[in-house]
């Protein structure tokens, strides 16, 4: 007999050679959280519920998924901000 906790694993995805920046699991299993902004940055599910990062995240559910280029434009900076 599986326990629900044995089926629901064979149901994540793994995303290989990817490891959360938060927590260093490796590889991130479930739902994977890259940066929209930093070139190599991404979080598993536990940590972006739990940890504070300054940008959006693009939510990436299968391998399948990862974009090939992202681009992000960001506002100018402010004479105030310099």
């Amino acid at each position: 007999m599986i326990d629900s906790s044995e089926a629901g694993n064979k149901n994540k995805v793994e995303h290989t050679n990817v490891a959360c920046d938060g927590c260093d699991v490796a590889p991130i299993v479930g739902p994977r959280y890259k940066c929209s902004v930093c070139k190599d940055f991404d979080f598993c599910k536990n940590c972006e519920e739990r940890m504070d990062h300054p940008h959006a995240f693009l939510k990436i559910n299968d391998p399948s998924q990862n974009p090939v280029m992202m681009v992000t434009v960001l506002p100018e900076e402010t004479e105030k901000e310099k």
